[in-house]
């Protein structure tokens, strides 16, 4: 063969395993992708249920929760909160629409229309959240969570 042949074979291969390289960590993300997202309807669904024991599991010690009036709570007021039934939810329909990644953190962002009683009082907002994730020991927890409620 000569040079040019070998250059040219050369970068191919090099092509070859770029693009390889770049389907795998595409492959990665989506699959990142859609385990967080099933981790956030997991948290939705033990909202739902105000099931205290899946929150504990699944909320972080340090989280923190900014609600849609501006409060701020942590995790042990969160799990009183729904240990006590004062916030009960009869439906949480929540939709993601973003995942990213920043190392062990995960930011997921998405739109809900939340309802049920807070306070004895009927509920029905449509709401934007944020949440964070932080992957620990025993996989990624909810570290941080905002809620802005929409004007309808």
């Amino acid at each position: 063969m000569n040079r040019v042949s070998i250059i040219f074979v050369l970068l191919a291969l090099i092509c070859f395993a770029a693009i390889q390289t770049s389907a795998q960590k595409e492959s990665r993300t989506r699959r990142m992708e859609q385990e967080l997202t099933q981790i956030n309807k997991a948290v939705d669904e033990a909202f739902l249920r105000s099931d205290v024991k899946e929150l504990d599991r699944r909320i972080g010690d340090e989280c923190i929760f900014i609600g849609r009036d501006g409060s701020v709570g942590n995790k042990s007021e969160v799990l009183q909160i729904f240990g006590s039934a004062t916030i009960k939810f009869s439906e949480i329909k929540a939709a993601v629409e973003t995942v990213r990644f920043y190392e062990n953190i995960a930011v997921v962002t998405g739109q809900a229309r939340t309802k049920g009683r807070r306070f004895e009082q009927e509920i029905d907002h449509l709401v934007r959240y944020t949440r964070v994730y932080a992957k620990q020991k025993g996989g990624w927890k909810l570290v941080s969570e905002q809620v802005t409620r929409i004007e309808e």
